[in-house]
C-alpha cells in the first residue's frame, strides 16, 4: 500500500511539473500584445524620419507604463524603407507574414503610395505619418494620413508673401510626390492672386545647386521644399551666392532651427514649436532627456499618433476591422499639436501650420 502511494504521489508531482511547464511556456496570463508595423525611413535621403520612431517608442513606454491597452501592452516593430518604395513593399511582405500586426505606419510619401494597395489586399490601416501628398489617403478607405497637406503648406507660405508684398516667387521643389504636391498648389493660388511663378525642380540625390538657383532669374522670394537634407542644402546655396530677395522654406525646415544659417528664413510651422504652447513644452523636455536631441514635429506626429490611437482603442475591440471603424467615425482629440478633428468619412487626419520666421534659432509666429 505505501509503494502504490509513493507511485501516486511520483505521478501526481510528475504531472504538476508538466502542467507548470507549460504554463511557464505559454504565459497564458500574459496578454498577446497589440503590435504596430511601422516601415519607415532611417535611411537614404529621408533619413531624418527616424525621429518618427523615435517619437513613436516613447508615446509606446508611456501607454504601457499606465497599463497598456485593455490589458494589454503595445509593441512597435520597425523595418528601414530605406526611403525607397520597392524596399518599403518589401519591408511589408516580411511584416504581414510574421507578425500580422494590428496596423501599418508608414513615412515618405512616395513609399506610403507604394504601400497603399497593399493595405487593401490585406484589409489593414495604414497610417501615412510626414507623408503630405494629397494623393494618399484618396487610393482607398484602408489609407488614413496624420501630418499636414500640401495645402497647409501653401496657406501659409502665401499669408507670408502677402505680408511680404512680393509679387514674382521662385519655387525650388523636389521632384517626387511631396515637392510636386506643394509646388502645384501654391503655384496655382499665387497666380490665382495676381503673382508670377518660376518653377525649378530638382532630384532626390542633388549635388550641385548653381544651375538650378541660375534658372530662378530676378525673382523677389524663393520657397524650398523637399527632404529636410535638401531644404537646407537648398537654403545654404541660396545664402552663398547671396541671394538678394526672401528665402522661405517648407515646415522641414524647422528642423533645421537651431542652425545660424537658417537666421530669417521664413517658414510654415506647427504649433509645437511655440515656447508658450503648455501641452507640447512637457513632451519636448521628455523627448529631449530621454533621445538628447530637439523634438522635431516629425518626432511629435508619431508621439501623438500612438496617443491618439491608444485613446482610441481603450475599452474597445482591438482588431483591423474595428480599428478602421473607429477612425471611420471621426473623433475630436486635444493633443500636442492642438486641438485635431477628423470629420466622419475623412481620412486625412491634419495638422495645421503657421506662418513663422526663424530668428536666433527660435520661431517667432507671425499671427
Amino acid at each position: 500500500m505505501g509503494k502504490q502511494k509513493w507511485i501516486w504521489c511520483l505521478g501526481a508531482g510528475l504531472a504538476l511539473l508538466a502542467l507548470l511547464l507549460v504554463l511557464f511556456v505559454l504565459r497564458p496570463w500574459e496578454k498577446e500584445k497589440i503590435q504596430i508595423g511601422a516601415i519607415i525611413s532611417m535611411s537614404g535621403p529621408a533619413s531624418h524620419l527616424v525621429d518618427v520612431r523615435d517619437g513613436m517608442q516613447m508615446a509606446i513606454s508611456e501607454v504601457n507604463a499606465w497599463g497598456g491597452i485593455n490589458g494589454r501592452e503595445m509593441e512597435l516593430i520597425v523595418r528601414d524603407s530605406k526611403s525607397d518604395p520597392a524596399e518599403g513593399a518589401r519591408a511589408f511582405g516580411i511584416l504581414e507574414k510574421e507578425n500580422h500586426p494590428l496596423l501599418y505606419v508608414a513615412t515618405n510619401s512616395s513609399v506610403a503610395m507604394k504601400l497603399a494597395p497593399l493595405a487593401e489586399e490585406n484589409e489593414v490601416v495604414l497610417a501615412g505619418l510626414v507623408v503630405s501628398t494629397s494623393e494618399f489617403t484618396r487610393q482607398n478607405p484602408w489609407c488614413y494620413k496624420y501630418y499636414s497637406l500640401p495645402e497647409d503648406e501653401a496657406h501659409a507660405i502665401l499669408f507670408i508673401l502677402e505680408l511680404l508684398k512680393d509679387h514674382k516667387l521662385g519655387i525650388l521643389y523636389q521632384d517626387e510626390e511631396y515637392g510636386i504636391s506643394v509646388f502645384s498648389i501654391l503655384k496655382k493660388r499665387f497666380e490665382d492672386s495676381g503673382g508670377t511663378v518660376v518653377g525649378v525642380s530638382f532630384p532626390v540625390r542633388n549635388s550641385d545647386w548653381q544651375d538650378e538657383i541660375g534658372r530662378l532669374g530676378e525673382t523677389e522670394a524663393v520657397f524650398v521644399v523637399g527632404f529636410v537634407k535638401n531644404e537646407e542644402k537648398a537654403v545654404l546655396a541660396l545664402k552663398e551666392t547671396q541671394y538678394p530677395g526672401h528665402i522661405l522654406g517648407a515646415s522641414g525646415v524647422t528642423n533645421l532651427v537651431d542652425s545660424s544659417e537658417m537666421d530669417g528664413v521664413y517658414v510654415a510651422a506647427p504649433l509645437i514649436y511655440n515656447r508658450n504652447f503648455f501641452f507640447a513644452r512637457e513632451v519636448k523636455e521628455k523627448y529631449e532627456t530621454r533621445y538628447g536631441k530637439a523634438l522635431t514635429h516629425q518626432a511629435a506626429s508619431g508621439y501623438d499618433f500612438v496617443k491618439l490611437l491608444a485613446g482610441l482603442l481603450e475599452g474597445r475591440e482591438v482588431t483591423r476591422k474595428s480599428l478602421r471603424e473607429l477612425l471611420a467615425a471621426g473623433f475630436i482629440y486635444p493633443g500636442i499639436f492642438g486641438e485635431i478633428e477628423l470629420e466622419p468619412g475623412k481620412r486625412d487626419i491634419i495638422i495645421p501650420l503657421h506662418p513663422g520666421r526663424i530668428v536666433e534659432g527660435k520661431i517667432e509666429f507671425l499671427r
